[in-house]
């Protein structure tokens, strides 16, 4: 899914030109050839994974023989030629989209420091609330193993579990770009490790839900009128479309439209009487 990246000249509660907004969707776009390429890339990833341990779970069962499992082979060889496909589509993209993102940013002149008007809001009356927007990704993964005797060169139980965490948040759009997967693998391989070491356990049960879910800072507060009308002359300095922010010149603005409602009130009655006497008189 492509995203809006990050601007350092962005600050919340502030405002937002057109022109800058316009830039940074013409920067999704460029990247959304490369979100889909690598969403793609994800699903073949672990649908490779997930089928070497669906093979290595039928290997294990009793009564299975080499020419039943010919086809599974079959299969995984297919899904990892597809997968190498993939990689190569994704390591194209992944260019095409930086060298577009690029010249965006050398056309428009990207800079990390840039000047705004003053945000309109009244600070001291500001309150910001994180929101969930949506949902993103959710996976879910189980697979058991099975203790085995390790021979020499063979993984160790831990490293098993850990590589196979590792995987399945990788595959299912791990949005701290491996950190999380990472993470969590580490803390599976040391406790996964420790059971062994103080048990006899004949087996793995390792269950992996990975959700990702979008937030949003909403911004909630009442506007300064004088700051509201600076930041409109400094968008719009053209003389037509200025606003004298003057007290003085405020005060008699807002005194001929009070009185221009006023008047507007009472002509309505007037008329509105002059009808009744006019169907009194008929």
């Amino acid at each position: 899914m492509a995203t809006i990246p990050a601007d350092p000249t962005m600050v919340l509660g502030q405002i937002v030109s057109k022109e800058r907004l316009d830039f940074l969707q013409e920067v999704s776009k460029a990247l959304g050839h490369q979100e889909r390429a690598r969403d793609k890339y994800n699903a073949y990833k672990l649908a490779s994974h997930n089928l070497q341990g669906l093979f290595l779970e039928l290997s294990n069962m009793d009564n299975v023989t080499e020419a039943d499992l010919e086809p599974m082979k079959t299969q995984i060889t297919e899904v990892n030629k597809q997968l190498i496909t993939e990689s190569l589509a994704l390591a194209k993209a992944t260019i095409k989209a930086q060298t577009d993102v690029a010249k965006l940013k050398a056309d428009k002149n990207q800079s990390s420091i840039g000047v705004a008007p003053e945000s309109p809001f009244d600070m001291t009356q500001v309150q910001i609330a994180g929101k969930p927007v949506s949902m993103d990704t959710m996976n879910f993964d189980v697979q058991y193993f099975r203790t085995e005797t390790q021979d020499d060169g063979q993984k160790s139980p831990a490293d098993i579990v850990s590589a196979f965490i590792q995987k399945a948040l990788a595959g299912g759009g791990d949005s701290g770009g491996g950190d999380t997967g990472a993470a969590v693998a580490n803390k599976a391989n040391k406790a996964t490790a420790n059971q062994h070491s103080s048990h006899k356990v004949e087996g793995t049960l390792v269950i992996v839900c990975n959700c990702t879910h979008k937030m949003a800072n909403f911004i909630n507060g009442t506007l300064d009128g004088k700051k509201a009308l600076d930041a409109w002359n400094q968008m719009y300095p053209d003389a037509a479309d200025y606003l004298d922010t003057d007290g003085t010149t405020l005060m008699k603005v807002a005194t001929e439209k009070s009185a221009g409602d006023k008047g507007k009130s009472a002509g309505g009655k007037g008329k509105s009487a002059g009808g009744k006497g006019k169907s009194a008189g008929g």
